[in-house]
């Protein structure tokens, strides 16, 4: 009897522990439970909190567009400021609108008639029988008789009356930004310095005064200028 009792005594020290250890394991277990937190939680929270919306995704959009940039053109017509949001659009047309200008604005009469005998070369060299070089020739020379009259070839003032190194006894003559040089002239010009003269007016007579082409037949040695260059006179002519 008295071993049973101290074997039920034993039997219920284990039956207490068992409970014990089982309460205490699941005890750690319902912590560990709620402890544990799904995998992205954090992020959904944060999401959660701070939606946006359409609203501010538009504000946001409109926020960006104008702050862009922007380029300011005067329009010239309206005198009025345009704003231009892509500069890469515009295109750039050169125009020889000035240069049409000019060639229309200057018709010059043929100052004598006859054949060129050295022609108008301002980027290709010519070879001279007088220098008995290669050379650039900024005028015409057109073949005459000694003695044949020269013509203005168009109407204006008479600049100057001189005795050019090169091209013996020479006539300018200007009408605003155009001029006309008339070389190889004859001894004995009737003209006046300032004296005013219409296009087909004689102004002198072809010689050979001319140093520099001295070994060519008699010639007029004649040249255009337009804005203070050089132009090709055969160009010109009606």
């Amino acid at each position: 009897m008295l071993w049973n009792k101290k074997i039920l005594k034993n039997k219920g020290f284990y039956i207490v522990l068992i409970l014990f250890i089982l309460s205490l394991s699941f005890t750690a277990y319902w912590i560990f439970k709620n402890q544990k937190k799904p995998k992205g939680t954090d992020e959904a929270k944060i999401v959660q909190e701070n939606p946006v919306d359409n609203q501010d995704k538009s504000y946001i959009q409109e926020t960006m567009k104008e702050n862009q940039p922007k380029i300011v053109v005067k329009d010239v017509e309206s005198g009025s400021p345009q704003q231009v949001q892509k500069p890469s659009s515009f295109k750039t047309t050169k125009t020889s609108a000035k240069n049409s200008e000019s060639q229309a604005t200057v018709a010059l009469l043929k100052p004598l008639e006859g054949n060129i005998s050295m022609d108008y070369s301002s980027d290709t060299l010519v070879y001279s029988r007088t220098l008995k070089e290669w050379t650039t020739h900024y005028g015409i020379d057109i073949q005459a008789a000694e003695g044949t009259p020269v013509k203005a070839a168009i109407s204006g003032t008479v600049e100057k009356i001189y005795k050019d190194p090169r091209i013996g006894n020479t006539v300018m003559i200007s009408n605003g930004k155009i001029k006309t040089i008339y070389g190889n002239l004859k001894d004995g010009i009737k003209l006046n310095q300032g004296q005013t003269v219409k296009a087909g007016d004689i102004i002198g007579e072809v010689g050979t005064s001319a140093n520099f082409e001295i070994e060519d037949p008699p010639h007029l040695h004649f040249e255009l200028l337009i804005d203070g260059k050089h132009a090709d006179p055969k160009k010109y002519f009606k």
